[in-house]
């Protein structure tokens, strides 16, 4: 009874050079892809028994990583500013991904989707 796939939210206003403000939402679809070392990789997750539990330790995990790249990556991040342009979805993808993916994948998740809208 593990959750095979969920996703998990983000936002960033970064300033823009022009200096404008965007409000910048992502969502980011990550999937347990080793169970094994995910519940393995902190002896607390032994404890999760339901799925909410699990689904829970999964978004606070991506989440935290979130966090960092946020703040590593503020001011690249206010070049995205419409989510319809394949162009730049795809260089959001490719900017995100990689580096979500080798912060997770000792906690047995991958991240295989990622896009984002602008406020």
């Amino acid at each position: 009874n593990v959750p095979t796939q969920i996703s998990v939210m983000s936002s960033v206003t970064p300033i823009t050079e022009n200096p404008k403000a965007r409000h910048i939402r992502y969502r980011v679809d990550v999937e347990i892809r080793k169970p094994e070392l995910f519940f393995l990789k902190q002896p607390d997750r032994w404890e999760k028994r339901s799925v909410e539990e699990v689904h829970e330790e999964m978004e606070r995990t991506v989440a935290y990583w979130l966090y960092e790249f946020n703040e590593q990556n503020s001011r690249e991040l206010g070049a995205f500013y419409n989510p319809f342009d394949p162009a730049q979805a795809k260089r959001f993808e490719e900017k995100l991904l990689p580096w979500l993916n080798g912060c997770i994948f000792g906690e047995g998740l991958h991240a295989s989707r990622a896009t984002f809208s602008v406020e």
